[in-house]
């Protein structure tokens, strides 16, 4: 028996509303768990694509330098080949794969 019947229903209705709320931020903490398990698994799976784009534009860079050197190769042998064109297309080529090693993380 209590000696205070209007405190006591007092408390008991902040104790259930207290409740309330505690099962609703539970809710809403486990909504953010799941979204950082999203997210940390989207980190994995994109740095894995990262690591592979490096792999690969070093591969276009060694397999530049390899062209070069086989195209410099060329003009030592046939000085009287005109290769302004391959000369221009190896620029481009340059730029375009410089551009790509310039998106690669440090």
């Amino acid at each position: 028996m209590s000696f205070f019947p209007l405190l006591d229903a007092e408390l008991d209705a902040a104790l259930s509303q207290l409740k309330s709320h505690l099962h609703r931020i539970e809710g809403k903490v486990d909504i953010l768990m799941a979204k950082t398990d999203d997210v940390a698994a989207a980190i994995v799976a994109n740095t894995a694509t990262v690591k592979a784009m490096v792999v690969k534009i070093t591969a276009l860079d060694n397999g530049q330098a390899n062209l070069q050197a086989e195209i410099d190769a060329l003009k030592a042998a046939s000085p009287a080949v005109d290769f302004t064109a391959v000369d221009a297309a190896m620029a481009d080529q340059t730029a375009a794969i410089g551009q790509l090693s310039a998106l690669v993380p440090a």
